[in-house]
């Protein structure tokens, strides 16, 4: 019997008492637009001897992260979205994942957030050094309401701002109700030179046409779709100031599509 106990105890110290798990904590973009998905990248490396099953079923380790704003106010977990898939890791592996925070914490006042990314397993929890980012609210350039097509009352607010990201300006697109206190997409749409004022054209059908100055001679014409359900990017291609195509080589990414939140 003592002989049974000893073993047992060998085997449950390693799963909750030493096993080590390091993590390293980085977000995407230093600052993010007000409903903008922030993207966070960590890496999780399991030091201990034995595998290391992450976000599993059952016994599992599980991924968290610690939230302050404000005086160490914590925020609490508001989704039930899966924040990562099943991870396994053997004795020394690694691996990096990425996440959007606002999945699973509402991270929609403007202001300056700490964050750790934490994984307890049992009893035991590792932590990652606190990482920063700031919400802001952009500066604003200017802004339309229209209506939706396929509704006798609902009506939409279409705002440009700009902001500074990886050392350029950037022009974002946010829609919102007219109070903007439902949030419908934040999207960037690329590098903003700034000299000359964005236009914002909409055709009655739905389709919306954003031009905006992206280089010395270069100007970005993105498309979007508006719909009661969703609002989708139906193209982005860049131009000279005389409408003749921009190289193809030369065009920037896209802007995602956007999720209501």
């Amino acid at each position: 019997m003592k002989r049974l106990a000893i073993l047992l105890l060998c085997i449950v110290l390693p799963t909750v008492g030493l096993s080590q798990v390091s993590l390293v904590l980085k977000f995407e973009h230093k600052s993010v637009l007000q409903f903008e998905p922030i993207i966070a990248r960590v890496v999780v490396k399991n030091t201990s001897g034995i595998p290391l099953v992450v976000d599993g079923s059952g016994g599992g380790a599980k991924l968290k992260f610690l939230i302050e704003q404000q005086r160490h106010v914590q925020l609490k977990i508001v989704g039930t979205k899966r924040l990562v898939p099943l991870m396994v890791l053997r004795p020394g592996d690694f691996e990096a994942v990425q996440v959007d925070i606002r999945d699973r914490y509402s991270m929609n006042k403007m202001g300056q957030y700490l964050v750790k990314a934490v994984i307890d397993i049992g009893y035991a929890s590792y932590a990652s050094e606190f990482a920063i980012v700031d919400i802001v609210r952009g500066i604003f350039l200017k802004k339309e309401a229209r209506g939706v097509i396929g509704s006798s009352s609902e009506m939409r607010l279409y705002s440009l701002r700009y902001w500074r990201r990886d050392g350029m300006r950037h022009l974002f697109l946010t829609v919102s109700d007219l109070k903007e206190t439902m949030n419908y997409g934040v999207f960037d749409l690329g590098e903003y030179l700034g000299i000359f004022e964005p236009e914002i054209e909409f055709d009655g059908k739905g389709n919306m046409t954003i031009i905006h100055q992206s280089g010395n001679e270069v100007y970005t014409r993105t498309v979007f779709n508006t719909t009661i359900k969703a609002i989708t990017l139906a193209a982005q291609t860049q131009q000279y100031a005389d409408g003749a195509p921009y190289p193809a080589s030369e065009v920037k990414r896209s802007p995602k599509k956007a999720d209501k939140k």
